[in-house]
């Protein structure tokens, strides 16, 4: 997706529209869409998506600009169902293995196609009544990867649209704003007005129609988002055996992504299958299944190639380039802080620079800003790096700012700056953040460039 554009995990969509005829003679006749899928089922999962519209950008000076936008993307998955319930509140969990995973993302005439490394096929999602989480069991996918597979109308959930109790042609039921928010991937959901309704039955097979406004959050920014959507429901294998989706979306530009005016169509074909080489007990064996045990860390390497890192998924990447990237930090909704990674030139071990050139360096550079230091220090990680770190209090444009600046370096003189930028009134949430991120940075060895695949403890 571009590290700059997050919109696959957060608006995905679709509708193929299906002439029906009702059958005779079902008029008040009861039908139970009770879903047979139970632990250990399997099921071949083909998903398309496009996306058309445009992107809503800030430029330097504030203006707002609109871009093109366009996207297309398959996916192709064996998903293997670990706990399953309908019920709103219990938790569920599957499996997946991708055997196709491919997008074409076009903004402003600038193309991206992300995809997923062959070592990261295998993902595992972990639900709730609030979210759903996809993670790797063999190590932390990167942030392009978590979009290209974190699509909206997640397979693992879709059986909580069907009713509780049995339904006759015509009837209709709501759907929580729980399951909206999760259904779309949103923060929070402050009015929907979702229903499903079953409008036929023909062939044992269920059409059901769902449609509804809805309004809420997505990483502290509004958004509007117009549903139309059908979804088959095949009464012999009691399954969802099709799923389409028209979303309209209109979001505010936010903190760590753009403002949205996009159609988006989601078609997703889900068929029971007897087994999946990717997904047996022998596959699976020694692998962790629980994002809590497994960890749902995600990895960056920076496009110079120079450096990776690890963060947590509070941390968005919102821009980068050969020589820098930005990460901003959304916690609870809320932007609480933005990091500036740089690369530095490389010098003799020898000649890298004490930490009170350091701290005259930033001190010079913050100019009228600066306030004062609250603390400053040197030590040795567990990768054997010097790091600084010096705390320093000022104000820009009149408010109170905590700067945290990190210089770090290896033995070869490689070095790295990382600059983080505050509110004073929310340090404390900011926490060990820092901290963390700083301690999850590492110079690539180009010749063993390979992602991390553990999370730090």
């Amino acid at each position: 997706m571009g590290h700059s554009y997050r919109f696959f995990a957060t608006f995905l969509a679709g509708l193929v529209s299906i002439s029906w005829s009702m059958a005779d003679g079902l008029d008040g006749q009861k039908f139970a869409l009770e879903s047979s899928r139970t632990t250990d089922s399997l099921d071949r999962v083909d998903a398309s998506l496009e996306v058309s519209g445009e992107v809503h950008v800030l430029n330097e000076s504030s203006e707002l600009q609109k871009l093109k936008l366009a996207v297309l993307a398959n996916l192709q998955y064996d998903e293997r169902s670990l706990l399953v319930s309908v019920s709103p509140k219990a938790p569920m969990r599957s499996v997946r293995h991708y055997e196709k995973a491919l997008a074409a993302i076009e903004v402003d005439e600038q193309e991206m196609h992300p995809s997923l490394r062959d070592d990261r096929r295998m993902i595992a999602v972990d639900a709730d009544e609030k979210k759903a989480i996809l993670y790797s069991p063999v190590g932390p996918l990167g942030h392009d990867e978590l979009d290209l597979a974190d699509l909206q109308a997640n397979t693992l959930i879709l059986d909580r649209l069907l009713p509780p109790y049995r339904v006759a042609i015509g009837d209709s039921w709501k759907q929580s704003d729980e399951l909206v928010g999760l259904l779309l991937g949103l923060d929070a959901v402050s009015s929907s007005q979702v229903t499903s309704e079953i409008s036929s039955v023909e062939n044992s097979v269920a059409l059901v129609e769902m449609s509804g406004d809805v309004q809420g959050a997505i990483h502290g920014v509004s958004t509007e988002i117009r549903i139309r959507s059908k979804y088959q429901f095949d009464l012999r294998v009691k399954r969802i055996t099709w799923f389409g989706m028209l979303l309209q979306e209109k979001r505010s530009v936010g903190h760590v992504g753009p403002g949205l005016d996009v159609i988006a169509r989601l078609q997703v074909k889900i068929a029971p299958i007897e087994e999946s080489p990717h997904l047996t007990d022998a596959a699976l064996k020694g692998l962790t299944l629980d994002s809590a045990e497994a960890g749902s860390w995600l990895s960056y390497e920076s496009i110079s190639g120079e450096w990776r890192l690890l963060n947590d998924r509070r941390w968005f990447v919102t821009s980068d380039d050969p020589k820098a990237a930005v990460l901003r930090m959304i916690d609870g909704g809320e932007f609480i802080a933005q990091c500036n990674v740089s690369s530095l030139p490389q010098v003799d071990a020898e000649k890298l620079p004490s930490l009170s050139k350091f701290q005259e360096d930033i001190q010079a550079g913050l100019g009228e800003s600066f306030g004062q230091f609250i603390s400053a220090k040197q030590e040795t990680n567990e990768l054997g790096y010097r790091v600084f770190r010096v705390v320093v209090d000022g104000k820009a444009s009149e408010v109170p700012i905590q700067w945290i600046y990190y210089l770090v370096a290896d033995k070869n003189g490689r070095q790295l700056s990382m600059v983080f930028v505050v509110e004073a009134e929310l340090v404390e949430r900011l926490g060990g953040a820092d901290e963390q991120l700083a301690s999850a940075v590492e110079f690539v060895d180009r010749t063993t460039a390979a992602l991390p695949t553990l999370a730090p403890q």
